[in-house]
């Protein structure tokens, strides 16, 4: 039992020392992203397919909703052809917002790949020159209008602008095709 104790107590003795040891750096991860074009562009791609899809899909809720409106209030009226050829329309109507809503997640999704990927893969990389240049063993992101881990600024190294330059170089070095 002696034994176990002395073990445990030397665990967490060569644990503290190893942490000790190590060197943390930290990035400031939307900094990185603001600055560059590729990411701009992504995000105004983006902001232009939900624009386009809300205003399009909202138009047709709205007809779609007032369409229905008149079908109820007529439908006692109508004849079961008419009845039936509006009913169509209808379920027609609503299959055209599922196909455009599908449509629109294929878009963004494209957006997503073609440029998160790349995005992704720069900073990879950009963090492991960074990283292997600074003699870093950890980088951690942050992000500070929406923080997933607390960093303390004053602590360890900020290497942001760092990984930014890595990051121009990079976009600059592998340019993706942009659309307009």
């Amino acid at each position: 039992m002696k034994k176990l104790i002395i073990a445990i107590a030397a665990l967490f003795t060569f644990g503290a020392f190893t942490a000790s040891a190590q060197s943390f750096g930290h990035m400031n991860y939307q900094d990185v992203m603001d600055t560059l074009d590729t990411y701009k562009e992504a995000e105004r791609l983006n902001a232009q397919e939900t624009e386009s899809f809300e205003t399009t899909y909202l138009a047709l809720e709205s007809k779609l909703a007032k369409d229905y409106e008149v079908y109820m209030a007529s439908q006692d009226t109508m004849n079961k052809y008419m009845r039936q050829i509006e009913e169509n329309r209808l379920t027609t109507m609503q299959n055209d917002m599922r196909a455009l809503e599908q449509a629109y997640q294929a878009e963004i999704q494209a957006i997503q790949t073609k440029y998160v990927g790349a995005l992704i893969a720069w900073l990879d990389e950009a963090v492991e020159i960074v990283g292997s240049r600074r003699k870093l063993d950890y980088i951690m992101y942050f992000d500070a209008t929406n923080p997933t881990m607390w960093v303390n600024p004053l602590k360890g190294v900020d290497v942001t602008n760092e990984v930014i330059t890595e990051m121009l170089i990079l976009e600059k070095s592998k340019p993706l095709v942009i659309r307009n």
